[in-house]
């Protein structure tokens, strides 16, 4: 959209008095025409700093909407180097890691299970949120301890300087969609205070409980999301804010002709209380400008899964909780950090009663410490490039004590004013594991902590990117390549049937190995005009080798995609009307293939082919939307947003399984529960 500045510039000299005739300048005065500048404004949501991918919140207004919900991490799969899903994969995948190797957070407190029920969006309410950060892997000295990627969903700080305008007058926002409602409130609090509430609720058991089944069995789910932020600015150099979270899910699935009925529930609990302060300006110019962030947070995940039958009662629960610090100080070239949290943990706890194995687990509690801190400091090499040199020491205890140091080391290099390249050196460590019987963010999954049994992961990686402008930064092409070699990895052999048929132990059915990730990311942005967005591609490989004489050779990961094309466009056709659409092209998952399964004595017995040696067939999905504002009123801007999920209803197969109908075993591919699907929902913004 072009848009016309005119600038009017008037300068009037007057005559010079007391100076020679021959100095006196006979120009009286000097006008300026009339100047018209004309430009593209810039539209684009996403935004790159030093290897941090920044999408505003905004993005999600003109993006299709999943049930009514446009979800920030759904969206971010669509970058490259992130994996996009299955409708029932609620996992986040970055540069072939595991979901457990990521570290997401909410204004840098971590968030244990980010997903609700199959992954379709997250626990992350858009309108409370201003950006997203999302990076791939680790960029500096002060990054968590983890092997993958980090998410982190961030809030205002600065009230009166850079964020004034969320202090003008009220403001919220509302969404009311097909399966939830949203809504957000911001609320100025003074001149220096800010307090944004917001509330998700689904109502799905109120209005579709008559047509809610899978596989003819009856479903009820239900799911909330609370978030709370308070932001107060003491002066210019100090901010205190408060943040916190509360969310559940809860679902029943039976057969009442067969007498089961199983019951869900999970739900996150995060609290953290922030203090940012920065050197005064003004006072001393010649003293170098500092900042310094300090934290303490508690977060806690729970799941519980209750599995009831005439003849048998299962029962399986975990939780993790964290209490933590953190704090990071930078002034001028140097950058220092600490960090400690306590983990507490239950990691798979089981009962079993009735005609089965009367199977009884004696899980213990786990508790650890994690301690680390970081120093970190840039150095100009030239005009042009500019290394980063840092290490992060870190000691961790549970049953055993490990200790570990990880050297970082980066370079940027400015080829020009619309050319860059960054080179990323390092080794990280990682004191937490993840693993369950599925990815779908249900209560088979669960944590624990790394011991003298299962000892800490850790991974070194090197990654290089370029980023090039081009047409007045109109487009810009990044091309990044990265490798990571992955030590002390586990993945779960194990499915249900195990504990309910047959003998089950939690160390047995963990495979150790190790692993490497490698691939090429292209993404090519259009960054202005009415047509903006990107097309990205990605290939690369996620390999893995475990212990053990059945597992000889290399295989690939569960998640692995080889290869995937994603597309993401927004139109603007006028004031009023705007156009969204995304399309992802993906090679299929791995699985291990069952060669034959049957009942015998009312047990299932089963045989597995090679281990991830088959794959699901390639996913398409193309998703349509189009957004229509009514007539503003005011500052209140309304509209409705009618979106299209799968519009060309490809059949995608999402992975195989077992099931027993009446005594018959039945083992083929599962599809989605709906080969398109509709969604509209209503905004309004003041």
């Amino acid at each position: 959209m072009k848009r016309v500045f005119c600038i009017f510039i008037y300068v009037v000299f007057g005559i010079l008095k007391g100076v020679s005739a021959e100095m006196t300048d006979t120009l009286n005065h000097y006008g300026l025409q009339t100047v018209e500048i004309r430009g593209k404004r810039l539209r684009s949501q996403l935004r790159e700093i030093e290897g941090t991918s920044i999408i505003s919140m905004s993005l999600m207004d003109e993006m299709p909407h999943i049930l009514g919900n446009a979800d920030p991490l759904h969206y971010a799969q669509l970058l490259p180097g992130v994996q996009t899903n299955s409708e029932y994969d609620a996992g986040l995948h970055i540069q072939g890691c595991d979901n457990s190797h990521n570290y997401v957070s909410l204004g840098g407190a971590p968030i244990y299970n980010a997903a609700h029920l199959l992954g379709f969006f997250s626990i992350f309410n858009a309108g409370h949120f201003t950006e997203m950060s999302l990076q791939k892997s680790p960029v500096s000295a002060s990054f968590p301890n983890r092997l993958g990627g980090r998410v982190d969903m961030l809030t205002p700080t600065w009230l009166a300087a850079e964020d004034s305008l969320w202090m003008v007058g009220v403001h919220g926002e509302l969404s009311v969609g097909p399966m939830s409602s949203q809504g957000t409130l911001r609320l100025p609090i003074g001149k220096r205070s800010l307090l944004l509430l917001s509330a998700r609720a689904a109502y799905l058991n109120l209005l579709y409980s008559k047509w809610l089944e899978v596989d003819g069995d009856e479903v009820k789910y239900d799911f909330s999301d609370y978030n709370l932020s308070y932001i107060t600015q003491l002066d210019d150099a100090n901010v205190l804010k408060i943040e916190g979270y509360w969310g559940y899910d809860k679902m029943k699935i039976g057969q009442a002709s067969h007498g089961l009925q199983g019951k869900l529930k999970w739900n996150n609990t995060m609290a953290a209380l922030h203090w940012y302060s920065r050197s005064k300006h003004g006072e001393n110019e010649r003293r170098k400008n500092w900042q310094m962030e300090q934290m303490v947070y508690y977060s806690r995940y729970a799941n519980r899964l209750n599995l009831n039958e005439y003849s048998f009662q299962v029962g399986m629960r975990s939780f993790i909780f964290d209490l933590g610090y953190k704090g990071n100080f930078s002034c001028g070239r140097w950058r220092m950090g600490a960090e400690v949290v306590r983990h507490q943990l239950l990691p798979q706890d089981i009962g079993i009663s009735g005609n089965l194995a009367n199977y009884q687990t004696d899980t213990q509690h786990q508790q650890s410490m994690e301690a680390s801190a970081y120093l970190q400091y840039c150095q100009p090499l030239g005009e042009n490039l500019l290394m980063e040199l840092g290490a992060r020491v870190s000691g961790y205890h549970c049953q055993k004590s490990f200790y570990r140091v990880m050297p970082h080391l980066k370079f940027n290099y400015d080829l020009s004013q619309s050319a860059k390249l960054n080179l990323n050196l390092g080794i990280r460590n990682q004191y937490l594991f993840q693993t369950g019987f599925s990815s779908a963010g249900l209560p088979t999954e669960f944590w624990f902590a790394a011991n003298q049994n299962h000892r800490p992961q850790y991974a070194c990686h090197a990654a290089l990117q370029g980023e090039f402008w081009f047409a007045e930064k109109e487009y810009r092409l990044s091309v990044e390549t990265y490798y990571k070699w992955l030590m002390n990895q586990i993945e779960n052999n194990s499915n249900m049937c195990d504990i309910l048929f047959s003998s089950y132990s939690f160390d047995g059915s963990l495979l150790h190995g190790k692993g490497y990730n490698y691939g090429l990311n292209l993404l090519l942005e259009k960054r202005r005009g009415k047509l903006t967005g990107w097309l990205s591609g990605s290939l690369g490989r996620a390999m893995r080798k475990f212990d053990g004489e059945q597992y000889q050779g290399w295989y690939p990961a569960g998640h692995e995609r080889i290869y995937e094309l994603n597309a993401v466009a927004t139109y603007r056709i006028n004031r009023r009307v705007s156009l969204g659409s995304t399309y992802v092209l993906a090679s299929g998952t791995p699985y291990t293939k069952v060669n034959y399964a049957y009942l015998m004595s009312g047990n299932l017995v089963t045989e597995y082919g090679p281990h991830n040696g088959d794959r699901v067939k390639p996913y398409m999905r193309l998703d349509l939307s189009v957004s229509y504002d009514f007539a503003t009123k005011g500052k209140v801007r309304s509209g409705i947003n009618f979106s299209l999920y799968n519009v060309t209803m490809h059949g995608n197969d999402l992975f195989y399984r077992i099931k027993v109908y009446d005594n018959h075993v039945r083992y083929n591919g599962f599809k989605f529960l709906m080969p398109i699907m509709p969604s509209i929902n209503y905004y309004c913004k003041f």
